[in-house]
């Protein structure tokens, strides 16, 4: 029999998925900055009197961002993981649980 090298479609799919919405974290981080800048340069805050608002601006700007791409990166990692799996290794466990069943 001819071993398949076809890749599952569905881990590709969640990899670029997620590299773009670490790309819009990104952008949502300089977006952030440009805004908090334009808030310096028009006088209306200062940094160093309101750090804590800006930081909590830019975490709850980016931050949840960042998770979702992380999440569906390890999602796409954990199919390709199993898909990855040979029928050797299943039947092994198979095997080791009847074992334990008797």
């Amino acid at each position: 029999m001819k071993k398949s090298n076809k890749k599952a479609i569905l881990p590709v799919v969640l990899y670029v998925f997620a590299a773009i919405i670490a790309a819009y974290s990104i952008f949502t981080i300089y977006t952030s900055y440009t805004y908090i800048s334009s808030l310096v340069t028009a006088g209306s805050i200062v940094i160093k009197d309101q750090l804590a608002d800006v930081i909590s601006y830019y975490v709850s700007a980016s931050i949840p961002y960042v998770f979702y791409a992380f999440v569906v990166w390890a999602i796409g990692y954990i199919i390709n993981k199993l898909n990855n799996l040979s029928p050797s290794v299943i039947n092994k466990e198979d095997n080791k649980l009847d074992e334990k069943i008797d």
